[in-house]
């Protein structure tokens, strides 16, 4: 197993990765702040993801339409058939093109569905600074009310 120590003399940003507290530095200096666990048995067989990694990609019920997990064409590759996950994509692909030339020449106006754009005078060269989530998905997700969601997944 891996863990993350960070030395308190250590800058946050640039911790030393080591095997136990007490390789390089006194234990009591130190604080723990990651420990790996194992990988799962069949990660070998799943591109060597953690399984936090796999978890993430399962398919869940009720999620937004625009939900990556729902693509088709990650669906059919997974399930092994290349040639039509390779198909779909092509057609997603000209989808956003298509999109981001109507973006492109002030034809379609692209608000995300989740957050919203907020400017907070950190840089005053940039039309907005900050991304911030708009509380909206999860009240959606319960009523299966997907009214936000536009684009090309859809």
């Amino acid at each position: 197993n891996k863990e993350l120590i960070i030395s308190k003399e250590q800058h946050p940003c640039s911790p030393s990765l080591s095997r136990s507290a007490s390789s390089s530095t006194a234990a009591s200096a130190c604080q723990l702040v990651w420990r790996g666990i194992p990988p799962p048995p069949q990660c070998k067989t799943m591109y060597d993801l953690s399984l936090f990694a796999l978890q993430l990609n399962e398919l869940e019920d009720g999620v937004a339409p625009t939900d990556s997990r729902l693509r088709q064409d990650v669906r059919y590759y997974e399930n092994g058939d290349i040639k039509k996950a390779g198909l779909i994509k092509d057609q997603l692909e000209e989808k956003q093109r298509a999109l981001q030339q109507l973006i492109e020449v002030d034809q379609y106006v692209y608000k995300p569905a989740w957050f919203d754009y907020v400017k907070t005078n950190f840089n005053e060269d940039l039309p907005f600074d900050t991304v911030l989530y708009n509380g909206e998905y999860w009240s959606s997700k319960l009523q299966q009310r997907w009214l936000r969601c536009t684009g090309v997944l859809v």
